[in-house]
């Protein structure tokens, strides 16, 4: 039961090692302006870049001071200060990263850390005045390990929408959540945005003849660029795909001629000649000694 989250952060230090002949590994350190904590989130970034993967699919470089919006998988790790006070460190494996370089980190915007994860209640849902609560398990494997992350997740009473689902939600039910992150020092609280059961979910159509979409009408050449990439992938994995060798039920060599194979009558007269001959003999035999 993954969980990934989205972040806008700014990056404080960037270093990179080379881990093999074709893999290198970025670690970088960060803060995050959140609307929904009074102080500065100190965050690192883990990317893993592959020199033989196709360079549209591959992760965009950043550097130091760069404002930019990570996705990926996450864990909360617990640092100290100089001080020994304690505080919480948002760690992400990157799945992706854009790169804003036309904002100023002095115009660093608040934003919230959005979360997507599949999680299962430990307990039914509690209702109050205000809001609704309950706590979820999420499991994600990082770092070479599975980690639990237990979660507080809430939504106003006033929202009828979430509380048509929560209302039927039970102990150990598996839910589909979204919503916005809010990490102290001591819990994790998800503010919920939707929520569904994994049974529900359902395939919206969607017509893309009928809409014309700006970019595509700029960059003519990316549709190429796309195709491209894809046929490129395609042949690559179904190059890998290895034929079913060809079983043959045929008990001989391939070396030796069909025609010289040899046949039960032929092994039978021969030996009935052989058996003949040498009776012949012994008969042949008897009659000189007798003289």
């Amino acid at each position: 039961m993954p969980a990934t989250v989205t972040v806008l952060c700014y990056i404080t230090n960037h270093r990179k090692s080379f881990a093999s002949k074709n893999l290198s590994i970025v670690e970088a350190s960060g803060v995050i302006r959140s609307r929904s904590l009074n102080t500065s989130l100190n965050i690192t970034l883990i990317g893993f870049y592959h020199d033989d993967t196709i360079q549209e699919l591959s992760l965009p470089e950043f550097k130091e001071e760069d404002v930019v919006l990570a996705t990926g998988n996450f864990r909360i790790v617990e640092g100290v200060d100089n001080e020994g006070n304690k505080y919480p460190i948002l760690r992400i494996i990157l799945n992706d990263i854009v790169c804003f370089n036309n904002i100023d980190p002095n115009d660093l915007p608040a934003f919230p850390i959005l979360i997507n994860m599949t999680a299962i209640t430990q307990e039914d849902p509690t209702i109050g005045e205000e809001d609704v609560t309950f706590k979820v398990l999420v499991k994600n494997f990082i770092d070479q390990d599975y980690v639990n992350i237990e979660i507080i997740c809430y939504h106003p009473v006033s929202t009828r929408h979430l509380m048509n689902v929560t209302a039927v939600i039970r102990k150990h039910t598996v839910l589909y959540i979204n919503g916005e992150l809010i990490i102290t020092d001591d819990s994790n609280i998800v503010y919920i945005k939707s929520i569904s059961f994994p049974e529900f979910q359902k395939i919206t159509p969607v017509s893309r003849g009928l809409i014309e979409l700006p970019w595509e009408s700029k960059n003519q050449n990316d549709k190429t660029t796309q195709s491209t990439v894809a046929q490129t992938i395609a042949g690559r994995v179904k190059g890998n795909i290895r034929k079913k060798p060809i079983l043959t039920t045929n008990p001989y060599p391939k070396t030796k001629p069909r025609s010289i194979r040899p046949k039960v009558a032929d092994l039978a007269n021969n030996l009935l000649n052989k058996n003949s001959n040498i009776s012949n003999q012994t008969t042949e035999n008897t009659n000189t000694v007798g003289k």
